[in-house]
This record gives C-alpha cells, structure tokens and sequence, in this order.
C-alpha cells in the first residue's frame, strides 16, 4: 500500500481513481480502525506516510480539480470559518474580509519560534615565565568571547488553516494571521512548513504537523491564486 502510494505521488498528484484504489487496498488489507484499533491506525499512518495521500487528496479538490463553483466555494470557506468549537483544540472562530474564503483546517499543528542563545565562551591569552625548577609563573589576560546560537523552540499547538488570502494559526496562546501577499520565502520539509514573511528583523515562523503536512503547505503557496477561480468544466456545462 505504501509502495503504490509513493508510485502514485511521482507526478506531484492523486487522481481520484488512485485514491479509490488506496481505499480498496486499505480495506482489503484490514488497515482500519475497526480491526486494529484507533493507536494502531495513528502509528501506522505515522510510520508510511499515509497521511501525505490525505493532504494530495486535499490539494487536488481545492486547486486542481474544484467540484463546485466559486460562489459555492466561497459559501463553504465562510461557513467554515464560523466554527466555534470542535472536539480538539480551543474554540476558534477566524474573522475574514469580504472577499475571503477558507480553504481548509488541520487540527493538532505545532508552532514554533527560533530563539537566539549567547554564551560567553572563555580564552586566555599572555606567556608563561620559568622562574626556577618546576615553578612556573604566567602573565597574562582572560577573555570571555559571546557565541550565539540559535534553537527551534516549541510554543503552541492548535489549528493552521488558509485562506485565499491569508494563514491563520489559531492556539491556546498564539494567534497568528500571515498575509499570503506577504510572504517573502518558504521551505518545506515532509511535515514541516517554515515560512519568512515581509518584516523588519523577521524571524522565520514554523510549523509541524504529520506526515505530508509540509509538502501539502508548501503546495498551497504555490498554487494558492488557483482558490479564486471558476471551474471551467461547469462554465462549459451551464
């Protein structure tokens, strides 16, 4: 199953075909919680990367082959965005422009933050003078150099969700709101997005979530002009 999926993903895509196929295949092989619990099913999904077919799923239905038209996307982005409480996490709820839809939600992201560390690193300096057999004196000084070093540090964990417009990180004590427009750079590893926005002394903002969730979000900046237009298979049909 794992295998297929990767075979699946080489061109960046899941059709709907494929995913129908990993279903069967999940189902024929017992991979459900019904049959093997609900750790069993977390850990395995951990462990092959499962997860990252969910988030191709979600990347092909929001941008590359939308099933509704954008008045309708629009309607359910704005109902989305007026949920208030759900069984994970703090209640949330996002207040969005008037031309801003959500895109998606994933629960259980962590947020962190690089923090800078100075030690002061101690050397001494000067020479050493025989004064008689076995004595030695030394003149001299003792300097202490700062070294500075930076680590990533864990500081929320709560909801990441995308507008048309915007990222929203919605915690227990952070909540953030990045301007898709204002985005200068991102880097993407398989289940982290770490991202440097348009500010003075701006310091990279990360985020962790499960296997695929960086790739997934790395995709949606690229592609995220595509979330505001009509599907062309529906204009044709009307």
């Amino acid at each position: 199953m794992s295998k297929a999926g990767e075979r699946f993903l080489e061109d960046g895509l899941l059709t709907e075909q494929e995913e129908q196929l990993l279903g069967d295949i999940q189902v024929a092989g017992g991979i459900t919680m019904d049959h093997i619990g609900a750790k069993e099913l977390v850990s395995l999904r951990a462990e092959y990367g499962f997860s990252r077919w969910d988030y191709a799923g979600l990347l092909r239905d929001n941008f590359f082959k939308p099933k509704e038209s954008l008045e309708e996307r629009r309607k359910i982005g704005k109902a989305m965005a007026q949920i208030k409480i759900t069984e994970l996490g703090p209640p949330f709820a996002f207040r969005l422009a008037a031309d801003e839809f959500l895109g998606d939600i994933q629960d259980t992201i962590v947020y962190c933050r690089t923090k800078t560390t100075r030690q002061y690193v101690g050397c001494s300096q000067g020479i050493s003078l025989q004064l008689g057999q076995g004595v030695c004196y030394r003149i001299g000084s003792f300097r202490r150099q700062p070294m500075e070093q930076a680590e990533l540090q864990r500081v929320d964990i709560g909801r990441f969700a995308y507008s048309n417009r915007a990222f929203y990180f919605w915690g227990e004590k952070e909540r953030i709101r990045i301007p898709i427009d204002g985005i200068l750079s991102h880097e993407a590893d398989c289940d982290t997005i770490i991202i440097w926005c348009e500010r003075a002394n701006t310091k990279p903002e990360v985020f962790h979530g499960d296997t695929g969730f960086g790739w997934y979000i790395a995709n949606v900046i690229v592609n995220i002009h595509l979330m505001d237009r009509n599907d062309p298979t529906l204009e044709e049909a009307r």
